[in-house]
């Protein structure tokens, strides 16, 4: 995070516009499981959502308003949420969680001159690529022509 926070301020991707993160895994379904007890704190905001939170206030600070819903579970607890963050200059950030089904779990942050994304699970060490313009992303490593094609819009952080 500090690294991708330099990068950010360097002006790397032009101004931050928009923060989207994820967080989905296929956790137990056993009623009992302390996941799936609101007694006990279960949930998929507390035990994955926070993670999503805590990537969209480091990057774009406290938000004005959030917009958020979720689907429960037989048990009444959130299995998924998902959330809009809106800040005073236009801002957003766009999270979700899950809790019975796995996804991506990847991370992008989106400026007016590219991007940056982090590839799953972008929570811990994990690779990060540099976008710009309207090009597409990385391509396969299988497929350097590509590379050669485009090599304007391809950017990886130092």
């Amino acid at each position: 995070m500090v690294r991708l926070r330099e990068v950010i301020r360097e002006g790397a991707i032009g101004e931050v516009r928009k923060v989207i993160a994820s967080h989905n895994q296929n956790l137990p379904k056993d009623p009992a499981h302390r996941l799936n007890d609101p007694a006990l704190g279960g949930g998929a905001p507390l035990d994955l959502g926070v993670y999503p939170v805590s990537f969209a206030l480091d990057i774009l600070g406290t938000p004005e308003t959030i917009r958020a819903s979720a689907s429960m579970t037989a048990t009444g607890v959130d299995r998924q949420t998902a959330a809009v963050f809106e800040y005073a200059d236009g801002q957003q950030a766009i999270i979700d969680c899950e809790l019975d089904a796995a996804g991506p779990n990847r991370a992008v942050v989106i400026g007016t001159e590219g991007w940056i994304e982090l590839d799953a699970t972008w929570y811990n060490p994990t690779r990060v690529r540099r976008g710009h313009g309207g090009h597409g992303r990385d391509p396969p490593p299988d497929r350097p022509q590509l590379r050669r094609r485009c090599p304007a819009a391809l950017g990886f952080l130092p």
